[in-house]
């Protein structure tokens, strides 16, 4: 399959944040807004997330099929960097990612258990990290396609 399923995931998590509050920037690449000097009037006055997905393993369960085991990181800043505030936020977000998280993958609408959600909140930003495991299909599984049966009784 030619489709990146580190892309899928981190599109789906960016997707769900946007969906989540529209107002706040999203980024994934760069945060566009790190310049700044000392000066206290100079600091970033907007909030923002910042989403990562880190491969942990890729294991051979068949020589189609292979479990990728990935780490989903998630930064949220906002200017008051309120330590109260970071920690409702953390259960706010808890609630987005948690049971179940969906992304679509080669076409398919698919959808990964998150049993936990992990936080810490430090330099000024509260952090959010989630394990997703499931398989993936490296080429379509060919099988018996399903026939019909038809049965016919007689009395007699």
């Amino acid at each position: 399959m030619d489709e990146n399923i580190l892309q899928a995931v981190k599109d789906a998590a960016i997707g769900m944040l946007r969906g989540h509050e529209p107002d706040v920037d999203v980024y994934a690449e760069e945060i566009m807004r790190t310049d700044r000097t000392l000066e206290p009037e100079d600091e970033d006055s907007s909030k923002w997330y910042f989403v990562e997905v880190i491969p942990a393993s890729f294991t051979t369960i068949s020589p189609d099929q292979t479990e990728a085991a990935l780490m989903v990181s998630i930064d949220y800043h906002e200017p008051e960097e309120s330590i109260r505030r970071y920690g409702e936020k953390a259960m706010e977000l808890d609630r987005v990612f948690r049971p179940v998280f969906p992304f679509a993958y080669g076409g398919e609408r698919r959808a990964a258990t998150v049993a936990r959600v992990t936080t810490n909140i430090s330099g000024g930003m509260l952090h959010l990290t989630f394990p997703l495991t499931f398989i993936v299909s490296d080429r379509p599984e060919e099988g018996t396609e399903i026939g019909t049966l038809e049965m016919r009784t007689e009395r007699g």
